[in-house]
C-alpha cells in the first residue's frame, strides 16, 4: 500500500461507524488481482489446501509471533459513565471502583488482552511469492508449496472478513474503541503488527472463533509454486491434479548468480 493508501486505511479503521463487514468491503478498493499463501507438505491436510481449495483459520493464540493480534490500551482512564463501565457493571454486578481496580493491575490486563486473542482465528496470505523470508518460514524451509489466488473469484464471504495489515512500532490502542464500545476495536486488534514482518505485505482473513472458520476457494486458484527443495513425489501428485483441473504449476529454482528465485513453468 501507498502512503496516500494507508492514510485512507486508517481513516477507514478509526471510524466508528465502521462494522467489521463495512472495513473489509472499504478495503477492497486496495486489494490486488494476486495474493499468496506459502504452505508445507509435512501436514496431513495440504492435499485439501491444494485439491480443494481449502483455507483454514486457526486460532490467533497460535501464531509465531507472540505480540500479533495485541492490543493496548490504559484501562485506569476509563471514565465512569462510558458504555465500557456500564456494560462490566451489568454483566458482573460490581462497582466502578472494582471495575477500575481491575484494569490498573498488569496481570488483569495481560488476561484480557491474551483472552481477546483466543476469540479470533486467522489466515494470512501475502503479495509476493518469491520472498526469500517467507519461503522459509511459512513453507518449510522452501520445501513446501506457495498458492497463487485470483482475488477477483474469491467468494464473498472470504472478501467479507479480508483486511490488509498495517505494520507499526507500537501496539494499537483502542481506548477511545473500548470506551465507547464500537465494533471497529476488534479490526484494529487485528490488522496491526510489528514493524519487523513488513516484508511479508500481509492481508489476513479475521473471523470470531465461534463463527465459520474453514473456506473454500478452488476456484480463485491459478497456481501452485513448488518450493525449490520439494520431494519429487508431492511435486508429481501436484503436477497430476493441475493437469485434470487446468492449474498452472511452477518449480522455484535458485537463481546462479542472484540471491533471488526463478520461477520456472511446469505446466
Amino acid at each position: 500500500m501507498t502512503d496516500e493508501e494507508k492514510s485512507e486505511y486508517n481513516k477507514i479503521l478509526n471510524d466508528p461507524k465502521n462494522f467489521p463487514s463495512d472495513i473489509a468491503n472499504k478495503a477492497q478498493k486496495f486489494l490486488p488481482k494476486t495474493l499468496y499463501r506459502y504452505r508445507s507438505f509435512d501436514t496431513t491436510y495440504w492435499e485439501d489446501e491444494i485439491f480443494k481449495g481449502k483455507i483454514y483459520l486457526a486460532q490467533a493464540t497460535k501464531l509465531n509471533d507472540p505480540m500479533d493480534c495485541l492490543i493496548y490500551f490504559d484501562g485506569s482512564l476509563m471514565p465512569p459513565n462510558c458504555e465500557f463501565i456500564n456494560r462490566y457493571k451489568k454483566i458482573y454486578n460490581c462497582t466502578y471502583e472494582d471495575i477500575i481496580y481491575k484494569l490498573s493491575d498488569e496481570s488483569n490486563l495481560r488476561w484480557i488482552f491474551e483472552s481477546f486473542r483466543s476469540d479470533v482465528r486467522t489466515a494470512s496470505f501475502c503479495e509476493n511469492n518469491q520472498s526469500l523470508l517467507m519461503w522459509s518460514h511459512y513453507a518449510n524451509v522452501h520445501n513446501g508449496f506457495c498458492i497463487k489466488y485470483n482475488t477477483e473469484k474469491f467468494k464473498p464471504i472470504m472478501l467479507g472478513i479480508l483486511y490488509p495489515i498495517i505494520y507499526s512500532s507500537v501496539k494499537p490502542d483502542v481506548f477511545n474503541e473500548l470506551r465507547d464500545c464500537t465494533e471497529n476495536a476488534i479490526v484494529k486488534a487485528l490488522v496491526n503488527k510489528a514493524m519487523e514482518w513488513e516484508y511479508e505485505k500481509e492481508w489476513r482473513a479475521v473471523n470470531k472463533a465461534d463463527k465459520q472458520y474453514e473456506f473454500f476457494q478452488l476456484d480463485a486458484i491459478e497456481a501452485i509454486y513448488l518450493g525449490a527443495r520439494s520431494k519429487e513425489e508431492d511435486k508429481e501428485k501436484v503436477v497430476k491434479w493441475a493437469k485434470g483441473k487446468s492449474k498452472k504449476v511452477f518449480q522455484m529454482e535458485v537463481d546462479l548468480r542472484e540471491y533471488k528465485l526463478i520461477a520456472r513453468k511446469i505446466i
